[in-house]
């Protein structure tokens, strides 16, 4: 860290003590509303992966209850959440990608069968007042995925 970024920071930081409680309350950000939401990136094209379809089951036990099918955007998100607030409850869920049709689609070469078909992304929900966004990042051969809020 150079000298003058210390300088800034350390101003910064006296900036904020300095502030009374009642400023620093006023400046805390609203609480965004629950929600459960997803978006794709391939990341073999590098690009964001339009048009996959995305599948969202409730799960309880062995039985999964399809919820909703959706596709992703041009950015390769989901324009509206997979569970918004009022529909957001505690429990296990599971979010489908359907990679494989994906990649036949855009024109990608395929094993035959695909070594990944379908990326099936189980999570709980274990606190109905938060926020829960799960990406995937994929390729033909591998997934990665976490929580984001």
């Amino acid at each position: 860290m150079t000298r003058i970024n210390r300088i800034f920071l350390t101003a910064a930081l006296l900036g904020a003590a300095l502030l009374p409680a009642s400023a620093q309350q006023a400046a805390a950000p609203a609480k965004l509303p629950p929600k459960l939401s997803t978006h794709a990136l391939d990341t073999y094209t590098g690009k964001q992966a339009a048009g996959i379809r995305i599948d969202l089951y409730a799960v309880e036990g062995e039985t999964r209850k399809l919820i909703k099918s959706v596709r992703a955007n041009e950015e390769g998100r989901v324009s509206e959440n997979l569970l918004n607030e009022a529909d957001l409850k505690v429990g296990r869920y599971e979010i489908v990608f359907h990679v494989g049709e994906y990649y036949k689609r855009i024109g990608v070469a395929q094993t035959n069968p695909e070594f990944l078909d379908v990326v099936p992304i189980r999570v709980a929900i274990y606190d109905a007042q938060s926020r829960y966004h799960i990406p995937l990042y994929f390729s033909p051969w591998s997934y990665m995925t976490y929580r984001g809020s």
